[in-house]
């Protein structure tokens, strides 16, 4: 009777065990199922089954990896955002509470966790909520315009990064950021120019960075680039001929992209999702 023995302790051996009117006699059967399958000859499968039933309802005890300790003052400012400013919705005393911290130049513990957690938009991060997080940060640029903007600047940072890489796995961050830069523009942090910038950056019309990528100069550069690519000749030089050849002169290039951008497969419309979004 190995086989049924294997099944009941698979199907109800840990309740017994840790009932406590069955658990003592539960474990007198462990023990004695176990030092019979030493004691006989089973059959490989029946002995697997047996050790599979076994350590099912008594696990073996591991090394309990120790948690990191924190810094106090690092799970208050987690609270603070991660808590009370996506599900209070409070920001005003969130705010009073911030502005509190120790912000001196000596110690920068404090500015740094506050940042971390700010720009931690995974899945913890309200998406509807995330116009908290501009508001908290409106109200301290008041006070500390310097730690926004840096905020902010890292903030694109993360996006051009995230587009870099291209990971699928990614993506619900991206949405998140791209929603707070929008939010960002809401609260009036950023301006127009920086916002159809990163549009452009996420139609491929744009260079390494964002910077000015919806300027008349760059969309110009890049339609060069691009026919150049096209025509099988240098990058960034187009010659008398070509534009002759052309009917009427420069002509909108089949890819409209900078030839530098990262291709994507056919099927990937993730980019126009961002757009979408912002």
């Amino acid at each position: 009777h190995a086989e049924l023995c294997a099944h009941i302790l698979q199907a109800c051996g840990r309740y017994l065990l840790y009932t406590p009117e069955t658990a003592m006699r539960t474990d007198n059967l462990l023990e004695r199922m176990a030092r019979l399958k030493n004691a006989k000859s089973v059959p490989l499968r029946l002995e697997i089954m047996l050790e599979d039933a076994y350590y099912q309802v008594k696990p073996p005890e591991g090394k309990k990896s120790k948690a990191k300790e924190r810094d106090p003052l690092e799970q208050f400012i987690q609270h603070l955002i991660c808590d009370r400013l996506y599900k209070d919705e409070d920001e005003d005393k969130v705010l009073k509470m911030v502005r509190k911290l120790p912000w001196s130049e000596d110690s920068q513990q404090a500015p740094g966790w506050v940042k971390k957690y700010l720009l931690d938009l995974n899945m913890h991060a309200n998406y509807e909520n995330l116009y908290l997080v501009a508001s908290l940060l409106s109200g301290l640029a008041k006070y500390r315009d310097s730690f926004v903007i840096d905020v902010i600047d890292s903030l694109f940072e993360n996006i051009q990064s995230t587009i870099e890489r291209n990971d699928f796995r990614e993506m619900p961050l991206r949405v998140r950021q791209v929603k707070l830069v929008g939010e960002l523009y809401n609260y009036r942090l950023v301006d127009s120019g920086i916002v159809f910038d990163a549009l452009y950056q996420f139609i491929g019309f744009s260079g390494p960075t964002a910077f000015r990528a919806g300027h008349a100069i760059t969309a110009h550069r890049i339609l060069e680039r691009s026919l150049a690519a096209h025509k099988g000749q240098q990058l960034g030089s187009i010659t008398e001929e070509a534009e002759e050849s052309e009917a009427g002169g420069m002509q909108m290039p089949p890819i409209l992209a900078d030839p530098r951008h990262s291709l994507e497969a056919p099927w990937d419309y993730f980019r126009i999702k961002l757009v979408c979004v912002l």
